[in-house]
């Protein structure tokens, strides 16, 4: 049943039967996979944090899932300018949409932490998700991790023609709007603030001075892109 690989334990094979069942593969290394599901929030007493949770796994990953999804879309669509492979890839792997594929693949069974200092539980998934890209790379290499974003990812979960379609930008849409209808546009910080684990910022979007809607989000153009959706889906409900 397991391959090849020992396992050492009944944790190690559960987490490897895990993988197997989504991704198609056996893993070699399963403390690498440990790690990529270890959020920061469970380790916060412990000094040297960062050394043992995912954090450093996350920023590998978004780096190899950056580089193979360029990659993709650049032999993929051969006659569009930067501008358009640019576009889309943000589409691919921003936040709600890692998000997304973090539920897809059911990594809540597998993450690790604690509820303090964490405000958006979705997140945790789509950040152990990039983790998880970054333990394949370190465990398999660069063209074993780039065939599992292709077919495993990519072409099972992506679907390229409703991104293009759908123009996800709420922000330079709202802001293009307001020019033509000559109204004026803030975007307003309210608050920050730094719960240990993530930083949070939350958004107003005013026009003419009336605030319309707000949003929090680890970032601040994330936030900015939240409370802009908000905002466009109140005042065209029909779209």
């Amino acid at each position: 049943m397991f391959a090849r690989f020992r396992y050492r334990n009944s944790d190690d094979k559960a987490l490897a039967a895990f993988i197997q069942s989504h991704f198609g593969f056996w893993p070699k290394n399963t403390s690498i996979y440990h790690q990529a599901f270890l959020h920061k929030s469970h380790l916060r007493e412990e000094p040297n944090a960062h050394e043992r949770s995912n954090e450093r796994l996350e920023f590998l990953g978004d780096a190899v899932l950056d580089t193979v999804v360029a990659e993709y879309l650049f032999l993929k669509f051969p006659s569009e300018t930067e501008g358009f492979l640019t576009k889309l890839k943000s589409k691919i792997v921003k936040r709600e949409m890692l998000n997304h594929l973090g539920e897809k693949f059911h990594l809540d069974q597998q993450v690790r932490h604690t509820q303090f200092g964490i405000n958006n539980p979705k997140s945790l998934l789509g950040n152990a998700f990039e983790a998880l890209i970054g333990a394949i790379y370190l465990d398999k290499g660069f063209e074993f991790t780039r065939k599992i974003i292709l077919h495993r990812i990519l072409e099972a979960h992506i679907n390229l023609e409703e991104l293009i379609k759908v123009e996800s930008d709420y922000k330079s849409r709202i802001i293009i709007w307001s020019q033509r209808e000559r109204k004026k546009i803030d975007f307003i910080l309210i608050s920050e603030a730094n719960l240990g684990a993530e930083m949070q910022y939350e958004i107003a979007i005013q026009i003419d001075s009336e605030a319309i809607a707000k949003a929090i989000a680890r970032t601040k153009k994330e936030a900015e892109q939240l409370a802009a959706r908000e905002a466009w889906k109140l005042m065209f409900p029909e779209e």
